[in-house]
């Protein structure tokens, strides 16, 4: 298996709602030695252009990945995981008693960037819980990393303060 090595996001709701009530859960993905221990921390992305792929299936992950490389790697945007990072998401989620659901893909583009025959998408600022999962299985190491951030997230929210502040 090649070495994944990019962002990922769980996209909730980007087309409708203000960027302010956009939280997402996100993942890197890294092939190598797992750590012991999953951090998880917030960050805050800025509004992009990007082009999506998306596949529906039993291998959704892997699919969408294929469509995302055959048109990715001949335009080089794989060289610069800076300028053009890589987020994914179910889309639509696993549901019980089915063996297929949705994962699609995002590479960010450059503001102006308009092509044919890709979907392109303009995505509004948003705040991401991100981790990081190490993949040696992808069928195990990211279905529990997910599950893992999702309990973090739950604990984290779970003792958070929230302050109101009153001006004149």
């Amino acid at each position: 298996m090649s070495s994944l090595d990019h962002d990922a996001g769980l996209e909730n709701q980007f087309s409708q709602g203000s960027a302010s009530s956009n939280l997402v859960l996100g993942t890197n993905f890294f092939s190598g030695k797992k750590k012991k221990e999953l951090v998880v921390t917030f960050e805050r992305l800025l509004p992009m252009r990007v082009v999506s792929f998306q596949a529906i299936s039993k291998t959704p992950e892997n699919d969408a990945m294929m469509k995302l490389r055959e048109w990715a790697e001949p335009r080089g945007l794989f060289a610069d995981s800076i300028a053009h990072p890589i987020y994914g998401f179910n889309n639509p989620s696993p549901q019980k008693g089915k063996k297929e659901y949705g994962y699609e893909f995002w590479i960010q583009v450059e503001a102006n960037f308009l092509e044919e025959g890709v979907k392109n998408k303009d995505i509004p600022e948003h705040f991401c819980a991100v981790s990081r999962c190490y993949v040696t299985d992808p069928h195990k190491d990211i279905p529990t990393t997910w599950r893992k951030c999702l309990i973090g997230l739950k604990k984290m929210i779970t003792n958070l303060t929230i302050f109101a502040v009153w001006k004149k």
